[in-house]
C-alpha cells in the first residue's frame, strides 16, 4: 500500500516508514536487568464477527491500519460476491490506514462498488470549531469500469481483471498532515485558511499549527466539515471506535467497561469499508454499458476524471521505478539500518 501511495504521488507513501506512520518503531524492551525481554505474545488471529448474513466486525487488537482494512476489505468483497452487500467495520487500531483510495480500488477492480472511510485522532477543527474535534476523515469511492471484452455477465465475480477503477479518495482538511509536517520541518510557511495556532487563531506557520481547517477556504469549508461529520460517525459510532478525541469510557460500550478498558472488543480508531454489486437494482450488462458511456462521455467533454493525475503517475512508476524525493531514501536506509549504495 506503501508503493501505491508512493507511486501515485500521495503523501500517505514511503515517508510514513519514517515518520511512525505505520507504528512507532520503538527499541526492543529490556528486562530490569538490561537484559532484552522476551517478545510480546502475538495478537490474536484477525478474525470477523459477523453481525447479520451482510455485515462483519473486526477488531485490529492494536495491529497497523493497513493490516486491519486490507483484511475488512477482504471480508467485504467476499459477502458482497455472497449477498450483494458486504459492509466491514473496524476498531482496535492505532495508526492510520494509508491511502485509503486503495482500498476502494480493490473493491472496484473485483467488479463492485466501493467505499471506504478512515477515522484517526482529532486534527481538523469543524466549521466554527477553534479546536481540532474531528480526523482528516478520508472517505473513498470506486467505480468499477469494464474493460472491453467483458462477458454479460459482467465478469463481476471473479475479479478477473475485467475491470479498471474509478477512484476518488478525500481527505477533509484543507491541507493533509502529513503534508504540514513536512512544511513544518523546512520551514515552509503554509497557504492562508489552512490552519490555527493553540490560541484558535488563523495560523501560516506550520511548526504552530495546533488544528487544521476543512477544506474550501472561508466560504465554502462547511461542507467538508459537513462530511467529515459523516466520516467521523461511520468510524466511531457506528462502528464501535472512538471519535471526537473522548476518552474510551465516554463511549456507550466503554462506559459499560467492555472493550478497551474491559472484556471484548472495540477502542481505537475506526474504519469501514461497503462493497456492492452494482447489479442490485439492474442487469450488470446495462450498469457496465452505461458507466462505460458515462467515462467515454465525461472524457469527450475534457473532463479529467477522479484518480487519473494519480493513476497517470503509477503508471509511469510501473516503466520507470517509483520516485523517491531528495533526502528520503537516505532516510529510508538509515532506519533499515544500512548503509545504502
Amino acid at each position: 500500500m506503501l508503493v501505491y501511495a508512493q507511486a501515485a504521488g500521495n503523501a500517505q507513501g514511503l515517508a510514513k516508514l519514517i515518520t511512525h506512520g505505520v507504528g512507532s518503531p520503538d527499541a526492543a524492551p529490556t528486562a530490569e536487568d538490561g537484559a532484552a525481554a522476551p517478545p510480546p505474545p502475538p495478537p490474536p488471529p484477525l478474525v470477523p464477527v459477523a453481525t447479520s448474513p451482510v455485515a462483519a466486525t473486526l477488531d485490529g487488537t492494536g495491529r497497523s491500519g493497513m493490516v486491519v482494512m486490507a483484511a475488512a476489505t477482504d471480508e467485504a468483497i467476499r459477502l458482497a460476491r455472497a449477498h450483494g452487500v458486504g459492509i466491514v467495520g473496524t476498531t482496535g487500531t492505532t495508526t492510520g490506514s494509508g491511502a485509503i483510495g486503495y482500498y476502494a480500488r480493490r473493491v472496484a477492480t473485483a467488479g463492485l462498488f466501493g467505499l471506504a472511510a478512515s477515522g484517526c485522532c482529532p486534527l481538523v477543527a469543524p466549521s466554527g470549531a477553534a479546536t481540532a474535534l474531528l480526523g482528516t476523515n478520508p472517505l473513498a469511492y470506486g467505480i468499477p469500469v469494464p474493460r472491453c471484452g467483458g462477458d454479460e455477465e459482467g465478469n463481476r465475480s471473479d475479479g478477473d481483471g475485467g475491470y479498471d477503477a474509478l477512484v476518488a479518495d478525500i481527505g477533509m482538511s484543507a491541507m493533509s498532515y502529513w503534508a504540514v509536517r513536512a512544511a513544518a520541518a523546512k520551514g515552509t510557511p503554509l497557504p492562508e485558511h489552512v490552519a490555527l495556532d493553540a490560541t484558535g487563531g488563523a495560523t501560516v506557520d506550520a511548526a504552530s499549527a495546533a488544528a487544521l481547517l476543512p477544506f474550501g477556504g472561508p466560504d465554502a469549508a462547511h461542507k467538508a466539515s459537513a462530511l467529515g461529520v459523516l466520516v467521523e460517525w461511520l468510524t466511531g459510532p457506528a462502528v464501535g471506535a472512538t471519535f471526537a478525541g473522548l476518552p474510551w469510557a465516554a463511549t456507550a460500550a466503554g462506559g459499560r467497561g467492555e472493550g478497551a478498558d474491559g472484556e471484548g472488543s472495540g477502542g481505537g480508531w475506526g474504519n469501514l469499508v461497503v462493497a456492492a454489486s452494482p447489479s442490485l437494482l439492474r442487469p450488470a450488462a446495462d450498469v457496465d454499458a452505461d458507466t462505460a458511456t458515462l467515462v467515454a462521455t465525461l472524457r469527450g467533454g475534457g473532463a479529467t476524471l477522479p484518480g487519473e493525475g494519480g493513476d497517470a503517475r503509477r503508471a509511469d512508476a510501473a516503466r520507470g521505478g517509483v520516485p523517491i524525493e531528495g533526502g528520503l531514501w537516505p532516510a529510508l536506509v538509515e532506519a533499515a539500518g544500512g548503509d545504502g549504495p
